[in-house]
């Protein structure tokens, strides 16, 4: 293979790879999970760490091994069978889970928004799956060219809700520290709990190792890809997570999969908040794309 990645774009295949529907609408489990809105912003904060730390160790096997993929990897250190076995577990469940999970998401934001019944959100995310196999099996040229459209339309919605949370005169005072949990929970059962489903939201960043015999200089430029995407990533998920809770009382965030519509119509007015979630469509479109391709 030709080393023809730089580092610029194997940065933008980290950041591109990493943020889709997560960053929207984990806040509700992750809020119930934790009851605070100090802990809810750790978890978000040490899942960047833990990311960063996994990245790293990885990218080194990548860049050593001079190969692409984490079958290979699991095949040189563990032996075939662990490879094989994980290339199954992606083929027939990880992704399949993946996808279905991302396209239920889209498809009750996208019933939300146009104000359609409940009942047509499970329909509308199986037509989604299905015309993306179609685009798919077009070539993967189109769907790459889709996705590279997509990267830069999701992050449009990102910026502007945390451009007008930032300079929101309205917010409300959140604790920040010292770190506590909501009534009834532990803390070790709600650090643990959250930073799981917070780590749904860091996945991806593994994209970037798949091209380690494509980048040019990949025992150096690997290392920073990962540290300086997941640096950037943990940056804006925690700056729209504050958003979202000096926006809305916790207890409307708890459980909400419509927190990021609300908090984004409570910011922009109500017309502004759907074209705001037109944008969080199209990020979540993409991020199904992205295990399709």
């Amino acid at each position: 293979m030709k080393r023809q990645i730089s580092f610029t774009q194997a940065l933008a295949t980290v950041v591109g790879s990493v943020i889709g529907a997560g960053v929207f609408f984990k806040i509700g489990t992750i809020t119930a999970q934790t009851g605070s809105t100090s802990m809810t912003l750790f978890v978000w904060i040490l899942a960047g760490v833990i990311s960063i730390a996994s990245g790293l160790t990885v990218s080194e096997i990548a860049a050593s091994l001079k190969v692409n993929g984490a079958i290979k990897y699991l095949d040189y250190t563990y032996g075939r069978v662990w490879g094989f076995l994980f290339g199954w577990a992606q083929m027939i469940v990880y992704f399949p889970a993946q996808i279905g999970a991302l396209s239920s998401i889209f498809g009750v934001q996208f019933v939300s928004l146009f104000g359609i019944s409940n009942k047509f959100s499970n329909l509308i995310a199986i037509l989604l799956v299905l015309f993306l196999f179609g685009i798919n099996l077009i070539g993967t040229k189109v769907s790459s060219k889709m996705q590279s459209v997509i990267t830069v339309l999701k992050i449009i919605p990102i910026v502007l809700i945390i451009i007008w949370g930032i300079f929101n005169q309205n917010r409300i005072n959140i604790q920040i520290l010292p770190l506590t949990v909501g009534a009834g929970k532990s803390m070790a059962g709600g650090l643990s709990q959250g930073l799981l489903s917070a780590l749904f939201a860091f996945e991806g960043w593994i994209v970037v190792t798949n091209l380690a015999n494509e980048v040019k200089n990949p025992e150096k430029d690997l290392s920073r890809a990962i540290i300086a995407g997941l640096s950037i990533i943990t940056l804006i998920y925690v700056l729209i997570n504050y958003t979202f809770l000096t926006v809305l009382p916790i207890h409307q965030l708890v459980n909400n999969n419509n927190a990021a519509f609300e908090a984004s119509s409570k910011l922009f007015g109500q017309f502004g908040g759907k074209l705001v979630t037109v944008g969080i469509l199209i990020s979540v479109y993409g991020a199904v794309l992205t295990p399709l391709c």
